[in-house]
């Protein structure tokens, strides 16, 4: 699928689209990773809906400017996209950092339904233990730093190509884009950005406590939580034939 772009006040921001039907879904990846990652569901999903994956800012194929990278500049580039494509009320499906980006988009952008796959929310010690991966990324080796997070967080039965890719993604990241994100994962109100959320929520995760979804339930009632068994973090990629059903089923009883 061709890669396309949509500016923004001078930065171009890339994105593939395919398939039709309402309403859409959008796929947001990670930190240090692009939006290959969420390929699986890209193909899965454009059978039955338009559906669009972004490369975020500094990510990718977009563009990289100076600046701040946080949750909340992220989820309004998202409205930005959408906007311009004319993707009213989509469905916003988003892995790790895009998890607490799509949360935040659910919040105070509209959408249908809000799917967060293993996003870092509700969670300040998870948080506390990525501070030494911030010191690492602003260090002269940060391309190292990023390269072994990634290889660590596919896990020991990851595909070995798909961890090259996705290994390979990551140090080729530049490096104000990873401490400035990283930032902006640290400092994000996930408590505040979900108790707005009032469309459907689906939290996704595996065996590895990355929110408090005990808390989650309390702050969005409507929310319903699933976990996968046998993969680790990178589990669009890994586990496609466990996610993509449990996906359809969410969007089926509450997006339509």
């Amino acid at each position: 699928m061709r890669t396309q772009h949509v500016n923004k006040f001078g930065v171009s921001l890339a994105y593939e689209e395919a398939g039709a039907g309402e309403p859409p879904i959008l796929l947001v990846h990670g930190w240090a990773t692009d939006r290959s990652v969420m390929k699986p569901l890209f193909e899965w999903a454009q059978r039955s809906r338009r559906t669009v994956a972004v490369d975020l800012r500094g990510f990718g194929e977009s563009d990289a400017p100076e600046g701040a990278y946080t949750i909340e500049s992220y989820s309004d580039d998202l409205a930005f996209v959408a906007s311009q494509l004319g993707l009213t009320r989509p469905i916003i499906v988003g892995h790790s950092m895009g998890g607490m980006i799509a949360l935040d988009f659910a919040g105070r952008h509209q959408a249908s339904a809000a799917i967060v796959l293993e996003g870092m929310i509700l969670a300040p010690e998870l948080l506390d233990g990525l501070r030494p991966i911030l010191t690492g990324v602003r260090s002269p080796d940060f391309a190292d730093v990023a390269a072994r997070v990634m290889s660590y967080l596919c896990g020991p039965r990851f595909d070995p190509r798909d961890r090259s890719h996705l290994v390979a993604v990551a140090r080729s990241c530049h490096q104000h884009v990873l401490v400035s994100a990283m930032e902006g994962i640290l400092s994000f109100d996930s408590e505040s950005a979900a108790n707005a959320v009032t469309c459907p929520l689906l939290y996704v995760g595996t065996a590895e406590r990355y929110a408090d979804i005990g808390r989650l339930r309390a702050l969005c009632p409507q929310a319903i939580t699933g976990q996968l068994v046998g993969c680790g973090h990178y589990f669009p990629l890994e586990v496609p034939e466990q996610l993509c059903p449990m996906v359809a089923r969410f969007i089926q009883l509450n997006a339509g």
